[in-house]
């Protein structure tokens, strides 16, 4: 059994043209004294994870793996970490169609249980554009994003209480 030791504060899906497919925070585990801090909060970590994408895409032309090695043959999905931003890590997986999904953690988070934590996110993320109403590559639908919302706090809330 992997034990985890991080706090995921944010999750976000990105479509091929580095357009937002869904964005999820998880207000619970920043600390926030009113309701402006909390809107600035979600405006800073959203202005991260779109300054990640460039790195994203020289990672992708680079041909480049989470070890930092050249890729031969297939390439792998996971990105690894991106890069360090005050107290939070980015880290990144982007699928053979382009989706990325990248999650903010804090700074604390061990790299060796992120993969396993994206492959997740990202399954979850296939599972929702399975829906026959939902377009793959468009902005998650309302009806299929509370699934995808439920399914995305209760393994936020796995990784965040192994944590504590």
């Amino acid at each position: 059994t992997l034990t985890f030791e991080m706090v995921i504060h944010c999750l976000a899906y990105v479509g091929k043209m580095n357009e937002p497919l869904f964005v999820h925070m998880d207000s619970s585990t920043i600390p926030i004294d009113t309701a402006a801090s909390t809107i600035s909060t979600s405006i800073y970590l959203e202005s991260i994870i779109h300054s990640s994408l460039d790195v994203i895409e020289e990672r992708r032309a680079k041909g480049v793996q989470a070890n930092g090695a050249n890729a031969t043959g297939t390439q792998d999905m996971y990105l690894g970490q991106l890069f360090v931003v005050e107290d939070y890590r980015l880290f990144a997986w982007c699928s053979n169609t382009h989706i990325k999904t990248i999650i903010v953690c804090d700074i604390s988070t061990t790299e060796n249980a992120v993969k396993e934590i994206l492959q997740q996110f990202y399954s979850a993320y296939v599972l929702c554009i399975q829906n026959p109403f939902q377009p793959a590559g468009k902005p998650i639908l309302p009806c299929a994003s509370q699934k995808l919302k439920n399914q995305i706090r209760l393994q936020m809330k796995h990784f965040n209480d192994a944590n504590s």
